[in-house]
């Protein structure tokens, strides 16, 4: 039984972080419809830079 609850709780987690992750961002770029590809273009050089050497 304690498996179980386990494996439920797990899924739950990994709901909600995709909930947060990814459908949440998606919806933020769908908001910004007639500048989807300008937004793309800077949140990938923001991430390039925070991450790049």
């Amino acid at each position: 039984m304690p498996l179980f609850i386990l494996i439920t709780l797990l899924l739950l987690v990994s709901w909600f972080f995709s909930e947060v992750l990814v459908l949440v961002p998606l919806d933020l770029l769908h908001s910004l419809k007639p500048l989807t590809s300008l937004s793309v273009f800077v949140g990938l050089l923001f991430f390039i830079w925070c991450f790049g050497e």
